[in-house]
């Protein structure tokens, strides 16, 4: 259950060793010379890598059979990248074991019905970024390497960020005309990924509203916040 490619379609996941190391999830504090931040692991690549490798397996002709993917933190420093890693790691410890789970959820996990302040679901936001690197080129260059940001805006993005995505994602398949341009009408459905469901209709919902907005560019241009 640990691999990224749990959810792939059994004889689809990539075999080859040095590909399969490009998709082990990050579990410690490093420096990416991409966004040149330190990062640490991201409490959700356990989910995202799976959801995206299933993404790969189902649509190969789109990413490719040399495509990896991994996720983590931006971070300000590397003190702050490893005092992060530290804390991911005892809070998972104390997941594992019930009488640390139970204190967990007695004092520092959210009731039902609890959540952020009105304040902070009206002025949150968050930058998400996807650096990408094409393929080497002829004459034996590095591929150009480009960027996807995401980014709420006036939205926290654990609340109303992601409530705001759902609703959008469902009017993909509620609205009539917008259901009939998805990728999943004319895979003619199954179990599907946000990106093989819904794809580009998903991402030109998200450019029309107020709290999400949805770019790429090279990363030469790019201004990495957060």
């Amino acid at each position: 259950m640990g691999s990224p490619h749990f959810l792939a379609p059994a004889g689809t996941a990539p075999t080859d060793p040095a590909l399969l190391a490009k998709w082990k999830t990050q579990s410690g504090f490093k420096f990416d010379p991409d966004t040149k931040r330190w990062t640490m692991p991201s409490i959700m690549a356990g989910v995202n890598t799976k959801v995206v490798g299933r993404s790969a397996t189902l649509a190969p002709e789109q990413y490719g059979s040399s495509f990896a993917y991994d996720e983590s933190d931006l971070c300000s420093g590397p003190g702050a990248a490893a005092a992060g890693t530290a804390a991911v790691g005892f809070f998972g410890a104390m997941l594992m074991f019930p009488p640390t789970r139970w204190l967990l959820q007695k004092g520092v996990l959210p009731k039902p019905g609890q959540g952020p302040s009105e304040k902070l679901r009206e002025t949150g936001y968050a930058h998400v970024y996807v650096v990408g690197t094409g393929k080497a080129k002829a004459d034996g260059a590095a591929g150009d390497k480009v960027v996807s940001h995401m980014e709420f805006v006036n939205a926290d993005p654990g609340y109303k960020g992601t409530a705001a995505m759902a609703v959008e994602a469902a009017l993909c398949l509620a609205l009539p005309a917008s259901r009939a341009q998805t990728p999943g009408k004319a895979a003619g459905g199954g179990c599907l990924t946000p990106a093989t469901a819904l794809g580009q209709v998903l991402v030109d919902r998200i450019n029309c509203t107020e709290n999400l907005k949805f770019e790429v560019g090279p990363l030469a241009d790019t201004v990495i916040r957060g």
